[in-house]
């Protein structure tokens, strides 16, 4: 599974991959998954998502 996760501004680096491990995690929980990897970015102020 991949995926990327969008920074808050403000929001530390350090934060976003407290966040990004957690989400990690709960991912790897899931019997159907079995590896997941997702990246971190920069908020560009646009919306992409529903």
């Amino acid at each position: 599974m991949e995926g990327l996760i969008e920074l808050t501004p403000g929001m530390t680096l350090a934060d976003a991959d407290d966040i990004k491990f957690r989400v990690e995690d709960a991912l790897l929980r899931d019997p159907h998954i079995s590896d997941a990897a997702l990246g971190i970015l920069e908020d560009d102020g646009v919306k992409n998502w529903k």
